[in-house]
């Protein structure tokens, strides 16, 4: 009877070797995603150059301040974080599930059963007390159809997709960090140059007065040079609010840690510009996008998935062994001849459960086909908001290029007032008047470098950080 249950024994463990490699899950494929062979009619891709992948998109030491105190500071990131390491620990607990759980106990039991009864009609009444330690316990649930790889599979692939995710978002912090920072620098200067043209026409509004006071100019003209510093005193006090703003938003991004040297003596102009960025194609360089990343471990998450609920129809099977010792005394439990050990292997066949299973499967495909659906959105999306940042840079490459052109017009034609001035050929508050135009025009280029400056910001995040966030 031992020899027959130990063949018993040796041929489940043979039929489990041989059933160990089943697997339900489906055969992961990509989908396809048609994309364009270029970005857009303005920018094909054909000039990148692969080695300029290397360099630091953010050069400038200042910016890399502000970026790396938001990093630091930024609580989103720390939940990010914090979501990683629990989908990293949900994938040890079922990558551990393959194996053996062993175990060590050690129970009492102590029972009474009256007279009268079937057990106790010879014995009469009886009272009894075992000790049992098991020093060895283990339990194995054989995976013969991949239920439990499966379930390993789709944790791996949920801490992959939130380890990408958590990628997306420390680009975001990162642009959201330089963008905010740039706006508050451009903000300042210009706030400086609307005090300037501010005191300017007071200056200009004075000698008008007086003008008008000997009747050199009517009372229309002179109220036309007050409406003018009316309003350009309501620009200064809706540029200093922003200011404000732009300073309490960093603030807040920066979790309360702005420093003052970047936020006091840095000025727009000591920000050198950011590297001018080159994708390539749009095929090799959308896959490489942190949330398209994390789409696509989604939709091997939901494969995987499917593979568990599929192994749910078929038999499970476990081993349970234990060794150890027994006795009816305490004192006499590791003596000689209380050696106990069991085997029991079992199996579990579902055989009604309301359809359950059906269900789970079929949640679980669906599950899957909306991943897919969600990865082919995110493609295109990403390919649209890439080939949106190109023209955007490209029209502001357009508009910065004419701005520091009128800049050079109206800089030489404020300096040939002062010389006119100096000759007594012109009067001061025709210098005035030009200095007016001139702020106007560095005000332009201001602007037009800041939106340039965003639109490589968007365009490097739009790439997934180009192989480098920062």
């Amino acid at each position: 009877m031992i020899i027959s249950a130990h063949k018993s024994y040796v041929m489940l463990l043979m039929a489990c070797s041989l059933l160990a490699g089943c697997q339900m899950q489906p055969d992961y494929k990509r989908p396809d995603v048609s994309l364009p062979d270029v970005w857009n009619s303005q920018y094909s891709g054909q000039v990148y150059r692969q080695r300029e992948e290397k360099k630091a998109f953010y050069s400038d030491a200042n910016l890399r301040v502000i970026i790396n105190l938001a990093l630091k500071h930024n609580l989103d990131l720390k939940e990010a974080v914090l979501n990683l390491k629990k989908a990293q620990e949900l994938y040890g607990i079922q990558k551990l599930a393959l194996l053996p759980a062993v175990n060590a106990s050690f129970s009492q039991t102590s029972a009474h059963e009256p007279d009268g009864l079937l057990d106790t009609t010879d014995t009469g009444a009886l009272t009894y007390h075992q000790y049992d330690a098991k020093l060895v316990s283990a339990s194995w649930e054989l995976d013969f159809w991949g239920r439990l790889r499966s379930l390993k599979d789709s944790a791996l692939n949920d801490y992959l997709a939130t380890k990408a995710t958590a990628r997306a978002l420390k680009l975001t912090v990162i642009s959201q960090a330089a963008s905010s920072y740039l706006t508050f620098l451009a903000g300042k200067a210009n706030l400086r140059l609307a005090e300037q043209k501010v005191s300017n026409l007071r200056t200009m509004l004075s000698m008008q007065v007086s003008a008008w006071q000997l009747g050199d100019i009517s009372r229309e003209t002179l109220l036309d040079y007050e409406v003018a510093l009316r309003q350009q005193e309501q620009e200064m006090a809706s540029l200093r609010t922003s200011v404000q703003k732009e300073y309490d938003a960093l603030q807040l991004l920066l979790g309360g840690k702005a420093p003052d040297r970047q936020m006091n003596s840095v000025t727009f102009t000591d920000i050198t510009d950011l590297r001018n960025l080159q994708p390539a194609l749009p095929a090799s360089v959308l896959l490489q996008r942190p949330d398209v990343i994390a789409a696509e471990f989604r939709m091997k998450q939901a494969n995987a998935d499917i593979g568990a609920a599929r192994a749910a129809f078929f038999p499970s099977i476990s081993l349970t062994a234990s060794g150890g010792s027994a006795s009816a005394e305490l004192k006499d439990l590791f003596s000689a001849g209380t050696a106990a050990w069991s085997f029991s292997p079992s199996v579990t066949l579902p055989i009604f459960n309301n359809g359950r299973n059906k269900a789970n499967l079929r949640a679980a495909e669906t599950t899957q086909q909306v991943a897919a659906a969600d990865y082919e959105k995110v493609i295109q999306q990403s390919f649209r908001d890439t080939s949106d940042a190109l023209a955007g840079r490209q029209s502001q490459q357009v508009r910065y290029a004419q701005s520091e052109g009128l800049f050079a017009v109206r800089d030489k034609a404020f300096t040939m007032a002062q010389l006119s001035v100096r000759a007594g050929d012109r009067s001061r508050f025709d210098c005035l008047q030009a200095k007016n135009a001139l702020l106007d025009a560095k005000k332009e280029l201001t602007e037009s470098r800041l939106q340039l400056l965003l639109q490589e910001i968007q365009l490097h995040q739009s790439l997934g950080g180009n192989g480098n966030p920062i």
